[in-house]
């Protein structure tokens, strides 16, 4: 196992999920004891499974491989994601322009360029967020990415 970390800036808002609907309580990011945002382990899981298939590695390395801290530090905002003209949703959310750092832990078959590859597919094409596949939401760059050396 290797250490990594990257840190990336979203260029769409990150949406939080798991409010109550049937109260009108709006989605929010789930925190640490610290106040930190807890991004969800799944959110990662199923965007590096597709990430790593638009980057044509399957077999090279998979999503099981890159275990990442969830937990970040970030300013949020109160976001409204409409569904038409009267019906919307309330989320927290991260704002684009924000730029968060990430550490984990990844095997020793996964590299640095293989890492890149791989978020610059999922910031560009699935983003990191519950709603980002398919309305676009948690997109980013990558700022900078760093797998140890063996």
């Amino acid at each position: 196992m290797k250490d990594v970390k990257f840190e990336i800036e979203f260029v769409t808002h990150c949406l939080a999920t798991g409010g109550d609907p049937e109260q009108d309580l709006p989605d929010t990011f789930a925190r640490d004891s610290s106040d930190h945002i807890i991004m969800q382990k799944t959110w990662f899981h199923s965007a590096f499974t597709r990430a790593i298939e638009l980057a044509r590695l399957q077999g090279q390395m998979k999503a099981e491989d890159i275990q990442i801290d969830p937990t970040i530090t970030a300013e949020t905002e109160r976001y409204e994601r409409r569904f038409d003209a009267d019906a919307f949703r309330i989320h927290e959310a991260i704002p684009p322009g924000t730029k968060v750092s990430f550490e984990g832990m990844a095997e020793d078959n996964v590299d640095q360029k293989m890492l890149k590859a791989v978020l610059e597919r999922m910031g560009k094409y699935v983003g990191l967020s519950p709603y980002g596949f398919r309305l676009g939401f948690g997109r980013f760059h990558v700022v900078s990415v760093e797998v140890q050396k063996d």
